[in-house]
């Protein structure tokens, strides 16, 4: 029994049931990775594995969960349980050739529903070493880093006054503008509106000083 959260890692085959004391918890489960044999379950004590699995379960208490950023965590909490090969290891000083190409997709690919697993597939990798390799070198998930992307865009788009949120939202890769808006905020500190006006504004103030001069 444990009073505090825990976090289990159950290799594929294992035969497992969850209880609680007294009826009263919740978990949350989720299946992938490479296959292996049977093991024994073990307590995972690795804080960046404990800490990604309260990011994925912090996705379930968002009015508007990101499906992108909870396969990025849960690809990444996959990776950390995940050791090494001999091969990685050796290679492990320098980034593999892929991760630049990979890199560039995400800025110049136009498909505002780029994902994790079009990732892979142009690496040529599965999506948990894919993980691995960006939190190695990048310090975050293939996720994270779409997700970065997409507001970047995002912001850019607002900045040219033209679109409307909803538009934004859409061309972006995000569920609608409510979706937006609470990334945005998370991210920038300021509303996709507040952004707008604030852009305009700048931008008119640079426009009346070059009139001035």
């Amino acid at each position: 029994m444990s009073r505090t959260p825990l976090l289990v890692f159950n290799p594929p085959g294992t035969t497992h049931r969850d209880r609680f004391h007294e009826g009263q918890g919740s978990f949350l489960a989720i299946s992938g990775g490479y296959e292996q044999g049977e093991g024994p379950a073990v307590r995972v004590l690795d804080p960046y594995a404990i800490w990604t699995a309260h990011a994925v379960a912090a996705q379930f208490d968002r009015s508007a969960p990101s499906p992108l950023a909870f396969d990025g965590r849960a690809h990444q909490l996959v990776a950390t349980m995940q050791p090494l090969s001999s091969d990685e290891a050796r290679n492990a000083s320098k980034p593999p050739s892929w991760l630049k190409r990979v890199f560039e997709m995400t800025f110049t690919a136009d498909d505002p529903e780029l994902s994790v697993a079009d990732l892979a597939a142009e690496a040529g990798v599965h999506p948990v070493h894919l993980a691995r390799v960006f939190r190695r070198y990048l310090h975050c998930t293939p996720g994270e880093h779409l997700r970065g992307r997409r507001l970047e865009r995002a912001a850019a788009m607002l900045g040219d006054g033209t679109a409307s949120l909803a538009e934004v939202a859409y061309a972006t890769g995000f569920v609608d503008q409510a979706h937006l808006s609470h990334a945005f905020r998370d991210a920038f500190r300021a509303t996709p509106s507040r952004w707008r006006r604030e852009v305009a504004r700048i931008q008119d103030g640079g426009a009346s000083a070059s009139q001035s001069g």
